[in-house]
Parts: structure tokens; sequence; C-alpha cells
């Protein structure tokens, strides 16, 4: 085989095991990402305990529970420097492990129908916007409850599924 013939030779392998390992990876992906065995398509499972295979909830670490955060949840703030209201979070799923949604307060900081962003790591949540409040959190169940910032304020949350 001539140098230049070996050298195309050499360079479609490498591409190959390139494309075999990608492929690879994004199907290991996908298997962790639906929870590696009985978890249902679109519920956003956060896997199951101590990294086992197959089963309900799947592979690495996590609670195994399945976490819904889609609907409306109803709940209280209390404000750091004083007072605090209620407010409302109307979650909706734009896709796999996508969401958006709209918040609605009362008490201390009144706002109808506030566009949020919303980010959700195995049971944690993220509900906020730019430049405004930023709710955190732990979801359990049709319970979830964390701290908010906003500026210089900021204090505790609770909520529940209406």
């Amino acid at each position: 085989m001539k140098r230049a013939e070996r050298g195309i030779a050499t360079s479609v392998v490498v591409v190959i095991l390139v494309v075999v390992v990608a492929i690879a990876g994004i199907a290991g992906f996908l298997i962790l990402r639906r929870g590696g065995g009985e978890g249902q398509p679109g519920e956003g499972t956060t896997g199951g305990e101590g990294g086992g295979t197959g089963g309900e909830g799947g592979g690495g670490g996590g609670t195994g529970e399945t976490v819904n955060i889609i609907g409306t949840w109803s709940g209280t703030y209390t404000s750091n420097l004083g007072g605090g209201g209620t407010f409302t979070f109307i979650i909706q799923s734009t896709g796999p492990n996508t969401y958006s949604g709209t918040l609605t307060t009362t008490g201390k900081y009144p706002g109808q129908n506030i566009p949020i962003v919303i980010s959700l790591s195995g049971n944690q949540i993220t509900l906020g916007w730019a430049g405004g409040v930023t709710f955190t959190g732990t979801v359990s169940g049709n319970s979830m409850s964390g701290t908010w910032t906003m500026g210089t304020d900021s204090g505790t949350w609770q909520g529940s599924r209406v």
C-alpha cells in the first residue's frame, strides 16, 4: 500500500472510531435519561438509589422518586425585611424536561401572571426571571419549599399542588 493510501486508511479508521464512540455515548445518555428501566417517557425521573441498573428509577444516584411539577402550586412566602404574602405558580411542560409558567403574588410584592423560567434537576427546582425574583428549592411529592431572593430582600417559601 502506498504511503498516501495508508494515511487515508488510517484517517478513515479514526473517523469510524470517533463515530462509534459518539453513538455509544448518546445511547448511554438516553438510557440514563429514561431512568435505565421502567421510567415513563416525559416524566423526568431522578434515578434510583445506590446506582443500580434497571428497575424503577434506573441507574445513577438520586432519590428514585419521579418528580412531576406540571400543574398549579400555591403557597406562602416570608420576607427577611418583614411581611410576606402568597404565590401561585402555574407550570406547563414545553418538551422533555423543559418547563414554562407564570407567577402571581400577593402581599409585600404583588404581581399578576408574570412569565417565569423554570429548571428542574432531580428534585431541585429554580423558578423566576432575569432581574427579578428567584425561587430555589426542593420538590417532594405534592409539596415544594425553599428560599427566594430579589434584590436586597430574601426569605423562605413553601407551597403545595392545588
